[in-house]
């Protein structure tokens, strides 16, 4: 293990968090290139059905049928990840993405379109998988709360470059539906050779203390800064990881987690994916629904900052935020389905806050909670099965809002949207009293 004497602490720490700055710059962009190949499907789904006049229901098979790879793949390349590493499941995930939005912008049919998109899926499931399995790595719990609340910027900022983009490309005078999947597929390309030029993976690899001795030389996150083991000394890594995998889906609150997620993604996704669409329904052009619309990620920016910097300040209970947040957010959405379609600024103004109380438990425990239960050892794996539970949820807000909407219209869809919201943020509440979740991963359930 890397020792550090007295007389070289201060300088090791202040280069520690100077490269860990680097690379948690490096990451965000990274993230946020997934969204420009993602969010463009959404900004020419509109375009898309007028052109192919396609139904809602046959738009949302496109969106269900990414969501439902996107789940496969969450747990495939998770379990993926603690094996090959996090950098290169990353640019795995950049070069596969590429392709897929290049070849779809030159698509015909449904049955086209709904088979590279869900290629995409795949590639795209390995982005966030991949960021958590690296930060492992570079962070100690008291820390991973407000820096993977930060670092969840990078999606919600994402979002709104990538709608704002979209919508600006969309908006010119004979614009064609494919261009901003041409387009996006570039930027994306060079933000992945960036990422295989500069990021860094482990400290260890550039001659710096491992996360565990960084917390013990801070004195902090006592979970990960124990001494290993005498019995795990000699394991290599693969062997760690299974142990700490088996420890983690023996838990309860684990799987308790990953139903709470599943609902806060079927609301998450409703709202992103459809958003625009109504929007453009109250009578807004379909460029300006496209920028209104990136109020839902903006606010949702902050939610995922304030829930992971209480949390941390809470010494890692995530319980509390996570319930209150998700309380607000049931209020938001009846609001939101009572006001009526001729009055936008309210509406954009309510989805903004249902961004803000939505997406703060939402990347709480996307993030933070999935590196408390998974540890540095097993990350990736955490990430994967929440996301990938959560990817489940995504399907249904695809077909099943489309189905919703065509049959009952926006009110009858909205009566099931809040059933569940309502649902989800009483499940919340059983996690009130939880202690740090990386304690309650080292028991079994």
């Amino acid at each position: 293990m890397y020792k550090i004497s007295k007389d070289s602490l201060q300088a090791v720490l202040i280069e520690y968090r100077r490269k860990r700055l680097h690379l948690f710059l490096i990451l965000f962009l990274s993230y946020v290139g997934f969204y420009f190949c993602r969010v463009d499907l959404l900004a020419a789904l509109p375009l898309i059905e007028e052109g192919f006049h396609y139904s809602k229901t046959q738009t949302g098979v496109i969106l269900s049928s990414y969501f439902i790879v996107y789940s496969a793949g969450k747990i495939i390349n998770g379990l993926l990840g603690s094996r090959i590493g996090g950098k290169a499941l990353l640019l795995i995930g950049i070069g596969g993405s590429v392709i897929c939005n290049t070849i779809f912008g030159f698509g015909k049919g449904l049955p086209f379109f709904i088979t590279t998109w869900s290629a995409n899926a795949f590639f795209q499931s390995m982005g966030w998988l991949a960021i958590m399995s690296i930060m492992s790595h570079w962070y100690i719990s008291t820390e991973t709360g407000r820096a993977v609340g930060i670092i969840s910027l990078s999606y919600l900022l994402g979002d709104f470059a990538a709608r704002l983009s979209a919508g600006m490309i969309i908006g010119r005078d004979g614009a064609q539906w494919s261009e901003p999947f041409w387009i996006h597929a570039g930027i994306f390309a060079v933000i992945g050779s960036l990422a295989w030029a500069l990021i860094r993976p482990v400290p260890e690899n550039i001659g710096l203390p491992d996360v565990n001795t960084y917390g013990k030389s801070l004195g902090m996150g006592p979970e990960k800064t124990a001494e290993t083991p005498r019995s795990e000394q000699n394991e290599v890594p693969s062997d760690r990881s299974n142990k700490w995998l088996f420890t983690m889906l023996s838990n309860k609150y684990f799987w308790l987690a990953c139903l709470i997620y599943l609902g806060l993604s079927v609301i998450r996704y409703i709202f992103w994916s459809w958003s625009i669409v109504f929007l453009r329904e109250t009578g807004m052009a379909t460029a300006s629904a496209v920028v209104f619309s990136s109020v839902f990620p903006i606010l949702g920016s902050f939610g995922a900052i304030f829930a992971g910097w209480v949390s941390d300040r809470m010494n890692a209970r995530r319980g509390p935020i996570l319930a209150t947040m998700a309380s607000c957010m049931v209020l938001s959405i009846y609001i939101f389905s009572k006001i009526p379609i001729d009055q936008p600024l309210f509406l954009i103004i309510t989805l903004a806050i249902i961004g803000f109380t939505l997406i703060g438990p939402y990347s709480l425990l996307a993030g933070a909670m999935a590196i408390d239960f998974g540890s540095k050892y097993s990350a990736s794996a955490a990430a994967g099965i929440i996301d990938g539970v959560g990817a489940v949820g995504a399907a249904l807000s695809g077909v099943g809002m489309g189905f919703l909407i065509d049959k009952h219209g926006w009110n009858g869809a909205f009566m099931i949207v809040i059933a569940i919201a309502f649902a989800t943020a009483a499940l919340c509440f059983s996690l009130w009293n939880l202690k740090p979740l990386s304690e309650c991963a080292q028991r079994s359930s």
